[in-house]
């Protein structure tokens, strides 16, 4: 890749990473829920202005459009809820680690429901290890019925229905630009979330900076403009190269929750990210490129699409 290809990647780690932290903070004072719809709003202004610019050429129909809020439901609005709500239990950091394995779901997903997605024994093996990886960050971190264990749960599941995110919009890309599905799907919840608030919960004002620092950083950077820089990416280096933000992510994430909020860093996290990490790597081929072999696996189409935390 050319230095601004890798300039772009570690900027895009770095703001979903960031995000975990800012997740944290922005909670001290606002409730998971207030949270998204702070990042979803703010999200929307910058794609839907993005999309305003660019004018790209699509035809929403009645279908496409049931298809978007369905999307807008799994792959948005249920894991930024599982995950605000979440951070209220674990470290920022577990957080960031675990919604790394998402690559393995999303194959796993990809495997079971796609004729031309079987899984190779390579990627399986990947597979089986990622999990392993979270098993041993979550029971190393709490007993059964914890607080904690429950938070870790949260995540996997937002995990998860980001994976099912990217395997449904393998249909939708075909009719649809990546930026319009990006900015549908965000405006939809957006709009969801906003009238949830207006009729049940009238969002705070009265916030410190450093929240509102944070929830400016979640909805303009962490899901506004690091999607541009994403698709830029893809564009400019490929999907498999863009999808090496993978492992910049729960860097970042557990660094950042280390660094600013204190939280200690143990042998079950640095264990169960490592075995995360290999496990993306073997399951999605990254590992044989990387040892300069062929790679046996590359990302399907349907796990092109960025996914925040």
């Amino acid at each position: 890749m050319t230095p601004r290809a890798w300039a772009a990647l570690l900027a895009v780690g770095g703001i979903w990473g960031a995000s975990f932290l800012f997740i944290r903070v922005a909670l001290e004072e606002v409730s998971p829920g207030q949270v998204v719809l702070f990042r979803t709003c703010g999200g929307a202004v910058v794609l839907l202005a993005l999309v305003r610019t660019t004018r790209p050429s699509f035809w929403l129909t009645p279908r496409l459009a049931a298809a978007l809020a369905l999307l807008a439901a799994v792959s948005t609005l249920a894991p930024l809820l599982l995950i605000s709500w979440a951070e209220t239990r674990i470290d920022s950091g577990t957080a960031a680690v675990l919604n790394a394995a998402m690559p393995i779901f999303t194959l796993l997903f990809a495997a079971a429901l796609f004729e031309d997605e079987r899984l190779s024994a390579r990627a399986a093996a990947g597979a089986l290890l990622g999990i392993g990886g979270v098993a041993l960050l979550s029971g190393g971190t709490s007993g059964f019925g914890d607080s904690s264990l429950l938070g870790d749960m949260a995540v996997v599941l937002a995990t998860a229905c980001y994976a099912a995110g990217n395997v449904m919009v393998r249909s939708l890309v075909q009719a649809l630009p990546g930026l319009v599905i990006s900015a549908a799907q965000i405006a939809v919840a957006a709009a969801v979330m906003a009238s949830f608030s207006a009729a049940a919960s009238p969002p705070r004002f009265d916030l410190s900076w450093d929240v509102w620092g944070s929830l400016i950083a979640l909805g303009l950077a962490g899901t506004g403009f690091a999607y541009v820089g994403y698709y830029w990416l893809i564009e400019r280096a490929g999907s498999f190269r863009a999808s090496l933000v993978t492992y910049v992510i729960p860097v970042v994430g557990v660094a950042l929750g280390a660094i600013v909020l204190d939280e200690s860093v143990g042998v079950a996290t640095v264990a169960g990210g490592v075995l995360i990490g290999l496990g993306v790597a073997l399951a999605t081929g990254a590992l044989d490129a990387a040892l300069g072999g062929a790679v046996l696996r590359r990302p399907s189409p349907a796990a092109k699409r960025p996914r925040t935390p």
